[in-house]
């Protein structure tokens, strides 16, 4: 068994910026954009609680989906931590 090389500081923090981007796109494309349709109907927007419980589901199915599928997130795997 070998042991694995810690990444650098300069490694996690690119790892880091890296993630938040595909954060940011999950955002966009799986947030906004339903309420971009939906923002012409006023009664089917939903209470801003149910938003951020959305939002918050869709990110924990993000990372624990790669987690379970490949022990790495998208960003670790791209900078090999």
């Amino acid at each position: 068994m070998t042991v694995a090389e810690i990444a650098s500081r300069r490694r996690r923090l690119g790892s880091l910026l890296y993630e938040a981007l595909v954060i940011l796109a999950l955002t966009i494309f799986l947030f906004l954009l339903p309420l971009a349709v939906f923002s012409g109907v006023s009664h089917l927007v939903p209470a801003p609680g149910l938003l951020w419980l959305y939002l918050f589901l869709l990110l924990g199915v993000y990372f624990i989906g790669c987690w379970i599928k490949a022990g790495q997130t998208l960003a670790m795997k791209t900078w090999e931590i």
